[in-house]
């Protein structure tokens, strides 16, 4: 059985994943809209700092969801 981990999906009309987050130096991000291209959070608290950081960030709200892939 593979472990839990968690990834971020923004609540726009058509999903997007986030595949990356950068803030240090130039704040950017990248999404995917393949779910297996996301980033991946080994623990939920870190998923949930990055769903904030998106927020604060770049105005994009998104949902922590689990995956095992």
């Amino acid at each position: 059985m593979k472990p839990v981990r968690y990834i971020l999906k923004t609540n726009q009309a058509e999903p997007a994943y986030l595949a990356a987050l950068y803030e240090v130096g130039p704040q950017r991000l990248m999404v995917t809209n393949r779910r297996e291209d996301a980033c991946s959070y080994s623990a939920p608290i870190k998923a949930e700092f990055a769903r904030r950081q998106l927020k604060k960030l770049f105005s994009i709200d998104s949902v922590v969801i689990p995956c095992s892939f």
